[in-house]
């Protein structure tokens, strides 16, 4: 039995049927989560608070005078909690003090949200990688509750459930997995039934992994005419699914929002950048065989696989001046930075 937990960011419906059955015995205080499932997941389960992602993000209604006695013990999750936080800071016009006080206030929040909830169990889809569930993560560690995250594999009908961000060892499914954790897993992919591995991987990967031209034009016209049809049928207050930092918001503890129609133009611009980086990188590029190399091809960060995952080695940088430090002087290092990292 799971009582008394907080479920992050399961993002279908699928999950919250496998969570309502009787055997898994599932029941969340808080649940964090996109907010076109709130009116499903509220009918599973009723007794439940539900936040918005969105609001999560942009801390809305964090309010918390009094300073936990933890929260100091929050240090050894400072660097990569702020370095998180811009996933959302496209301007980040915020200094690291800001985000530093942002941090912790967020911290402070939970810390006594869980302790007043009576929360005993932290459950996420993924590994925590928006700065707001990375703290949630780091909360229960410092107040010794337990966490519990999948990542797939690409073995049909497997999965491996990790407690710890920085465990890195794969617990392929097995009977030294717990009861519930079992029957979660395999109640998963025995209802999707759809394990192989371009099924499975990432939509950015489906979406932009090695596309043509015409496809990178033809999402700038698909995200003009949503633009388009915002404007026409009065949509453009509407509250995008993803909340951006503007210019001149400060974005953390504030009631603004990004627009509908200014996600359209964002994606937008984006779109058009990574195309014009693309011919740029063509461009520059030198066919010019090199003898002695090592290919470096950077990750996009912040991003779950940069960090947190990777832990100490999250700063591409840091990584590779250990490369060069232990490379003979006579092997070069060839870079390539990650196109969408200057988005």
């Amino acid at each position: 039995m799971m009582n008394n937990i907080l479920l992050n960011d399961f993002y279908d419906k699928e999950w919250y049927e496998i969570f309502n059955k009787s055997k898994l015995k599932i029941k969340p205080s808080i649940i964090i989560d996109n907010h076109n499932i709130k009116k499903f997941a509220n009918s599973i389960f009723p007794k439940s608070k539900f936040i918005d992602q969105r609001d999560a993000v942009r801390c809305k209604n964090f309010k918390e005078k009094k300073i936990h006695k933890k929260l100091n013990k929050l240090k050894p999750y400072e660097l990569i909690g702020i370095n998180l936080l811009k996933r959302y800071l496209i301007f980040d016009t915020l200094s690291y003090e800001k985000k530093k006080k942002v941090f912790y206030k967020t911290a402070n929040f939970w810390l006594f949200e869980i302790e007043k909830n009576k929360i005993s169990t932290f459950l996420s889809k993924t590994t925590p990688h928006h700065f707001y569930d990375y703290i949630i993560y780091a909360c229960f560690k410092v107040l010794k509750k337990k966490t519990f995250f999948f990542n797939s594999i690409n073995i049909t009908n497997r999965i491996y459930v990790s407690k710890d961000i920085d465990n890195r060892q794969v617990k392929i499914l097995n009977k030294k997995i717990t009861k519930e954790n079992r029957l979660l897993s395999i109640n998963k992919y025995k209802s999707i039934k759809k394990f192989d591995y371009f099924k499975n991987m990432p939509w950015y990967i489906k979406q932009w992994g090695n596309i043509k031209d015409d496809k990178y034009l033809l999402y700038i016209l698909k995200n003009f005419i949503k633009f388009f049809f915002t404007l026409i049928f009065f949509q453009f207050n509407q509250r995008a699914p993803i909340d951006y930092q503007s210019k001149n918001d400060r974005f953390f503890y504030s009631n603004n929002f990004t627009t509908l129609y200014s996600y359209y133009l964002l994606n937008l611009k984006f779109c058009l950048k990574k195309l014009l980086l693309k011919k740029f990188y063509h461009k520059i590029c030198d066919d010019k065989p090199i003898e002695r190399y090592v290919y470096f091809a950077a990750q996009f960060q912040p991003e779950a696989s940069a960090d947190p995952e990777s832990g100490k080695f999250f700063s591409n940088i840091e990584v590779l001046e250990q490369i060069r430090k232990y490379l003979p002087k006579n092997y070069k290092i060839v870079y390539k930075e990650h196109p969408s990292i200057s988005s």
